[in-house]
């Protein structure tokens, strides 16, 4: 059966149009109207007047004028930071965090409150509550929503997925629907993965990459192929989760990999806490030993699958023992992404830290302003995401 597709008409064009100026400007600024009209092939006299709307609209600013040997001088353009904010809310085990984002990714404020229980009744009062809080902080700042990162599998059935690395009583819960009637604002969903993926594509280590795996170290351990900054979701929202896949023992990768699994080693050998962030306290140290096996085999297979430009790693894990990790992995196993000509490195640690998948859950609301697709050209009714924009 051929799924249906929507065709296009010059309202959809314009809207394009648009969205490609303001990720030109993102991606190039401080940039001129003639810049603008090389990079994104339109005409001069369209790049004019989208740049008219957009200054008028508060989602551009001018920032000086450029010395000119002779002529006019150029007059740069900028994304306006106060031209737009969201909300990001993370929903971890044990962690309530909510951060108030500008148009270009600065966090303007953070709060975070700590869990007893992540379950609906105790997580969807306090979000109100924070969001409500930091509503006040804005101003006239327009706000357009809030988007939410919590940890998957999604909507899975036919088998128990239950463990201290998944969410209780969260099954069967039309989430978006509960936090859209509670906040009375457009609400966005993501898995915490996918979400820290598109934050290190707006504004961490891969800035500059057109596709790349990230392996996400909350709870668990999650995973998100990005293209463009859009993560591959699957029919359910749970494409990547390859902390789910077994182990060379059987048993889940994450029980071996992922900060719960490096909690519970130093738990087990009696060190201090502050063992976990020292890669050289004996029971990290042995715990970075025993996850290399599984997470080298995992990366191949991802590089074998997905033909990624890197796979970064990034999370809740401390900066020092994720670096020791990556460390400890070379030499990788071989693979098709084994090549002379790398541009990038074939693991890449993130830029974020933990407030990665927070900021990713701000971004929801404008991601698609501010990165768009060819599937913005299509009506509405069509079941085809489309392609990213070409790698430039």
């Amino acid at each position: 059966m051929i799924a249906p597709s929507g065709g296009t008409n010059l309202d959809y064009a314009r809207s394009f149009n648009r969205k490609v100026v303001i990720e030109a400007v993102r991606l190039k600024g401080p940039v001129s109207r003639a810049e603008l009209t090389r990079l994104t092939h339109l005409s001069a006299q369209t790049v004019s007047n989208i740049v008219a709307e957009l200054l008028e609209a508060g989602l551009l600013r001018e920032e000086g004028r450029r010395q000119a040997k002779r002529g006019q001088p150029a007059i740069d353009l900028v994304l306006n930071p106060d031209g737009a904010a969201t909300i990001g809310l993370t929903v971890e085990q044990s962690q309530l965090t909510a951060i108030l984002v500008n148009l270009v990714g600065e966090t303007r404020a953070r709060r975070t409150l700590r869990l007893d229980r992540a379950s609906p009744a105790d997580v969807l009062p306090k979000a109100a509550a924070l969001v409500a809080e930091l509503r006040e902080i804005i101003g006239s700042t327009p706000l357009w929503g809030v988007g939410i990162a919590m940890p998957g599998p999604f909507a899975v059935d036919g088998a128990d997925f239950s463990s201290p690395m998944t969410l209780p009583d969260w099954g069967g819960v039309d989430i978006i629907g509960a936090f859209t009637q509670l906040l009375d604002l457009p609400v966005e969903l993501e898995r915490d993965a996918a979400a820290a993926a598109r934050a290190e594509y707006l504004y961490g280590a891969a800035r500059e990459m057109q596709q790349f795996f990230y392996l996400h170290f909350g709870v668990g351990l999650g995973g998100a192929y990005a293209r463009s900054g859009h993560p591959l979701r699957g029919v359910r929202g749970n494409a990547g989760e390859i902390g789910l896949i077994p182990a060379r023992d059987g048993r889940p990768l994450e029980d071996h990999v992922s900060r719960l699994a490096l909690e519970r080693a130093v738990a087990a050998a009696g060190a201090e806490p502050a063992s976990l962030a020292d890669p050289s306290a004996p029971a990290t140290a042995a715990w970075i030993a025993g996850a290399v096996p599984d997470l080298r085999r995992a990366i191949c297979i991802l590089e074998n699958l997905f033909d990624p430009q890197s796979i970064v790693l990034g999370g809740n894990l401390p900066p020092a023992v994720l670096s020791a990790l990556i460390a400890a992995l070379h030499p990788l196993d071989p693979s098709i992404a084994d090549t002379h000509d790398r541009r990038f490195p074939r693991v890449t640690a993130a830029a974020l830290g933990p407030d990665g998948q927070a900021q990713g859950a701000a971004a929801l609301p404008v991601f698609e302003t501010l990165s768009p697709q060819p599937a913005s050209l299509r009506k509405s009714g069509s079941d085809d995401p489309g392609l990213p924009l070409s790698d430039r």
